[in-house]
């Protein structure tokens, strides 16, 4: 084939292909007493080569070394630089997740002082090691099932929930008052809209609660309080089962 021939079946450049043949990548088989280029099928071949290993943004010079290497299979190429851009491709997933997760919750939050925008960030670097992908893709989709309102509203009374339990405390109420049964009751739904009913999920929470301890203590739960949710757990738990 003439190099017209070829750039315009290839969709390739004759620059692209003048450049291939000044570096040596592919340089047709023959030429006319004219000067003109002829490519043979094994030059369209290595041509092809070339270009699958391109697809892979390989530079050329790689690829010279590459096809240039008798020693090495194009196969094996193949598969070792996919090898690489897959891992790559998780990576980058990984960081996509946690940038829009990242983004949610500074949008819904857009009102928060500084020191709240500082919790949000530790928590999402906390967790984002304790969940699997499934589970960030489960939380991602739900996300959307739920919709921003219904996410926002759970995020503002969650707080709010913690701050009532306290006070409950404080006023000397007993864990087992049914005022303070009905504010766990209404957190723990709200955490429902989070996490689901997911059991391997809730086991990965309640790891990464028991091994962050300031988790708790940076949204306002000590250990006084956390002692006391519990023992009003156990009174609900109580309650249900009579």
């Amino acid at each position: 084939m003439k190099i017209g021939e070829l750039a315009e079946s290839t969709g390739l450049s004759i620059r692209a292909l003048h450049h291939y043949d000044e570096m040596g990548l592919l340089k047709p088989s023959c030429r006319s007493e004219s000067g003109h280029r002829y490519y043979s099928k094994n030059d369209i071949i290595r041509l092809h080569k070339i270009i699958s290993l391109k697809q892979l943004s390989l530079p050329l010079e790689k690829i010279g070394k590459i096809i240039g290497d008798s020693t090495i299979e194009i196969q094996e190429a193949l598969d070792r630089q996919l090898e690489v851009l897959e891992k790559e491709i998780e990576q980058r997933l990984v960081i996509a997740r946690r940038l829009r997760v990242s983004s949610d919750y500074i949008r819904l939050m857009e009102n928060a002082e500084l020191p709240d925008l500082v919790k949000v960030i530790k928590d999402l670097v906390t967790n984002e090691s304790y969940f699997t992908k499934e589970q960030w893709d489960y939380f991602e989709k739900r996300g959307k099932e739920l919709g921003d309102e219904k996410i926002k509203y759970a995020l503002m009374e969650i707080p709010k929930i913690i701050e009532e339990i306290q006070v409950q405390k404080d006023s000397g109420s007993s864990p087992s008052d049914q005022k303070v049964i009905q504010l766990i009751q209404k957190w723990g739904e709200l955490l429902e809209y989070f996490i689901g009913n997911d059991p391997k999920i809730i086991e990965q929470a309640k790891k990464m609660h028991k091994e962050n301890p300031d988790l708790k203590e940076r949204h306002g739960i000590t250990p006084e309080l956390m002692e006391f949710i519990e023992e009003a757990k156990r009174a609900m738990n109580s309650l249900k089962d009579n």
